[in-house]
């Protein structure tokens, strides 16, 4: 389907678009729409419908969910809001490096096909530069012990205006079209990121199908299991924390040191001065010297990126069936209120989860609901990728 009005230049064109598709092999069905609330939210309620492996495109979003279900905007036209849909039918710890993976996918496209010097930021943000140009949303749905769907979303600052942006984010951001411009111009031309006047948009309707192709080989490459080989290498080359004074903070703990890439579980590898090397699974990683000036780049202040990082786990759009349409029972709080089923949200801290979780729904955290949660977790999605022990989840939470 489509309903794009075309009359803005540096669009997507879906007649175009599908075109491409075609042309290059592409087995995903394609839908494209002029605006919706989050192409992930749609994804989710696509994939419980039945449609197969998809790519959903959208102008503008209006409703997107951030980390912790924190709100931001897409932004104006022209930019990147792409969310694919597929059914993958394995073991939830199977998913641990899948962002990490389409990740290093989507830098390696940027800089084949467009010229930039795209890197990857633990755990799923794409820089050039040292600006942010794209965020990496990844939801899984969980039924039985196996993902029966994932939706992986990306926003992408294509034909951004960073010059539009308030001070405090343009200093963070930038766009596929500022870096193209300062590429071919650089500053010997007295040409800056936000310096646009003059320049001509990047063609998007080429930059969502490249995007889209890079996906659809990297979730391949996954499926087959051929990624593993590759990735720490890969991450390697286009880590952009490497080596730089980071602070990890998980939950209330915070813990400075450099950052020294990743381990084969994909979690950031962070050597503190003087002490033994620890490894996140989940948290923020921020520059040391940023949050010394207090202007470090917490996922939450990009409220202009196309993309956030989701942190959060959300109760599914249809609280009574599975993604198959199959009905599901929920639990119940201390309280008897019916408690409802999950989807999980990857590279989260588990009490995070819970907490905005519960919050959403608004349910008290007292010990039993907690207990109960606690096991609900435990049997859909494994002890291995809570990262969590009980103790450490109650103190947390209670």
């Amino acid at each position: 389907m489509s309903n794009f009005s075309e009359e803005i230049s540096g669009k997507i064109v879906p007649a175009e678009l599908g075109k491409i598709l075609r042309e290059r092999g592409s087995s995903l069905a394609l839908f494209c729409v002029e605006t919706t609330g989050s192409t992930n939210a749609d994804a989710a309620k696509m994939l419980r419908a039945g449609t197969p492996d998809f790519a959903l495109v959208a102008q503008t979003q209006t409703a997107a969910r951030g980390r912790v279900g924190r709100h931001w905007e897409s932004g104006t036209a022209g930019n990147l809001c792409l969310s694919c849909g597929f059914r993958p039918d394995i073991a939830p710890e199977k998913l641990c490096n899948f962002t990490l993976w389409l990740g290093v996918a989507l830098a390696e496209m940027l800089r084949a096909k467009f010229g930039v010097p795209a890197c990857v930021k633990w755990p799923n943000d794409i820089f050039v530069r040292g600006k942010k140009i794209a965020g990496l949303l990844t939801e899984a749905h969980i039924d039985a012990r196996r993902i029966r769907g994932i939706v992986f979303g990306i926003g992408m600052n294509v034909n951004l205006d960073v010059a539009a942006l308030p001070p405090d984010v343009r200093s963070r951001a930038t766009s596929l079209r500022a870096e193209i411009n300062f590429s071919e111009n650089g500053a010997s031309a007295g040409t800056e990121t936000e310096n646009l006047a003059g320049t001509p948009p990047v063609d998007a309707t080429r930059v969502c199908a490249e995007t889209i192709l890079a996906i659809e080989r990297a979730y391949a490459a996954f499926l087959a299991g051929t990624h593993s080989a590759e990735l720490a290498q890969k991450w390697s080359a286009l880590d952009w924390l490497a080596g730089k004074s980071v602070v990890a903070i998980y939950g209330n703990e915070e813990i400075a040191g450099t950052a020294r890439g990743i381990d084969s579980q994909g979690r950031i590898r962070i050597a503190p001065a003087g002490g033994n090397e620890i490894a996140f699974a989940a948290g923020d990683i921020l520059l040391k010297e940023k949050l010394k000036r207090g202007t470090a780049d917490l996922p939450h202040v990009d409220t202009h990126d196309p993309a956030r990082h989701t942190a959060g786990m959300s109760a599914s759009d249809n609280d009574k069936t599975d993604f198959h349409g199959n009905p599901i029972t929920g639990g119940k709080t201390s309280a008897g209120k019916s408690v409802p089923s999950v989807a999980i949200q990857v590279d989260v801290p588990v009490h995070e989860l819970l907490k905005a979780w519960c919050a959403k729904h608004e349910l008290g955290l007292g010990a039993t609901a907690t207990a109960w949660l606690i096991e609900r977790l435990r049997a859909e999605v494994g002890k291995e990728l809570l990262g969590d022990g009980d103790e450490q989840l109650r103190k947390h939470l209670l």
